[in-house]
C-alpha cells in the first residue's frame, strides 16, 4: 500500500501517477507497473450485495467428501468456471463453461487434505474450503 499527500490546490480530475522500484538485498531493483489515481472529493458508494446474493445461493456438499463434490445453485450457472487449489495455491483441477444449476465434480484422484474451491461467475470470484477424505 501507499499513501499520497495531496497539495490543496489540486482540482478534481487531476491524474496522479505512481510507480516504485523495490530493492531486495543488493540485487537490481524490481520495477512495478505505473498506477494512475485521480483526485476526487466524491466517495463512491460500493456494495457487496451482488456478491453476497450469489454466494448465498450456492451450496457445496458433501464436506468433507470422498469422491464427488456437488455444486448446487438456486440460480442457473451461465458459463461459470470452477477451480480447485491445494493449500500451496497450486491449481489442481479446473472445469469451464459450466451451465445449469447442479454440477458434480469427480475428486477421487485428489489426495486427502484441505482444498480451496473457486467459482468464477458473473465477474465475481467466490472461494470455499473443502476437505477431501
Amino acid at each position: 500500500t501507499y499513501e499520497i499527500k495531496l497539495l490543496p490546490s489540486l482540482p478534481n480530475g487531476t491524474p496522479i501517477y505512481n510507480s516504485a522500484d523495490i530493492y531486495f538485498d543488493y540485487n537490481p531493483p524490481v520495477y512495478t507497473e505505473s498506477v494512475k489515481n485521480t483526485v476526487t472529493d466524491i466517495i463512491p458508494n460500493c456494495t457487496d450485495e451482488v456478491k453476497n446474493y450469489i454466494a448465498n445461493n450456492i451450496t457445496i456438499y458433501p464436506n468433507p467428501s470422498d469422491n464427488h463434490l456437488i455444486v448446487q445453485s438456486k440460480e442457473i450457472f451461465k458459463n461459470a468456471s470452477f477451480y480447485i487449489y491445494d493449500i500451496s495455491s497450486k491449481m489442481i483441477m479446473s472445469e469451464k463453461n459450466i451451465n445449469g444449476n447442479l454440477h458434480e465434480l469427480n475428486i477421487s484422484d485428489l489426495s486427502s487434505g484441505l482444498y480451496i474451491f473457486e467459482i468464477f461467475i458473473e465477474d465475481e470470484i467466490l472461494l470455499y474450503k473443502f476437505v477431501k477424505q
